[in-house]
C-alpha cells in the first residue's frame, strides 16, 4: 500500500498539474491501494475512487468522490465540493431556511401543509448580493444578512456571509462599487434553476 500525505502542496500550479496526472496514470496502471491525504478536491477527485471525510478526528461521510461531493453530508463536506449547503424545509412549494426562500417545481409531502425537511445545496457564483441597509425588513428570498470575510480568490472575491451563512463569489470591482465590507448589510438572493434539493 502506498501513501502519499497532501503530495502535491509544495508544488506550483504548473508543476501539480503534471504530477497530478503522472501519479493518476501510474496508480491506475500498477493498480496500487493508495492512500491519498489531502484539502484539494481537484487531487481528491483526479486521484480517488473513494474518499473518507474526516472532521475533528471523525469519519462524517464515505463514498465515491464524486457522489460524496454531489451530496455533502456537512458544511465541511460542502466547503470541500465547493457549495452552500442550507439546511431548511419545503412548504406550499417553497424551500425555506429563515428568510431565505427559493420556489420549488417539485412536489413534496410539504405542499400538503407538512413543512419537510430538505437540504440546499447550490455554487457560491449562484448567490446574488447587493448592499442593504442594516434595518431594512427582508424581503422574500431576500434576506438580509452580514458581511463576515471577505476572501481574495484568483477569479475575484468570496463573500462569506452570516445569518445565513454563505458564500457568495463576486468581482473585485462589484466589491469597490457596491462597497461591500466586513460588517456590512447585504441582501441575498439565489435563482431557483441554481438550487439542487436534497432530503
Amino acid at each position: 500500500m502506498l501513501l502519499l500525505d497532501e503530495p502535491l502542496t509544495a508544488l506550483d500550479a504548473e508543476t501539480a498539474s503534471g504530477v497530478r496526472a503522472l501519479l493518476a496514470e501510474r496508480l491506475a496502471a500498477t493498480g496500487t491501494t493508495t492512500v491519498i491525504v489531502t484539502h484539494d478536491a481537484v487531487d481528491a477527485v483526479a486521484l480517488a475512487g473513494d474518499i473518507v471525510l474526516l472532521e475533528d478526528g471523525r469519519v462524517t461521510q464515505t463514498g465515491p468522490v464524486r457522489a460524496v461531493f454531489a451530496a455533502p453530508a456537512t458544511p465541511f463536506g460542502a466547503a470541500v465540493a465547493g457549495v452552500n449547503r442550507v439546511a431548511g424545509e419545503i412548504s406550499d412549494g417553497v424551500w425555506s431556511a429563515g428568510a431565505l426562500r427559493v420556489a420549488v417545481t417539485r412536489r413534496t409531502a410539504g405542499t400538503a401543509g407538512r413543512p419537510e425537511p430538505a437540504v440546499a445545496l447550490f455554487p457560491p457564483s449562484a448567490v446574488g448580493i447587493e448592499p442593504a441597509a442594516g434595518t431594512e425588513p427582508a424581503g422574500p428570498g431576500a434576506p438580509v444578512a452580514r458581511i463576515a470575510r471577505l476572501e481574495q480568490t484568483p477569479a475575484g472575491v468570496r463573500v462569506h456571509t452570516t445569518e445565513p451563512a454563505l458564500a457568495a463569489d463576486v468581482s473585485v470591482e462589484t466589491v469597490a462599487e457596491r462597497g461591500l465590507a466586513v460588517g456590512a448589510a447585504v441582501r441575498l438572493s439565489v435563482p431557483p434553476e441554481a438550487v439542487r434539493l436534497l432530503a
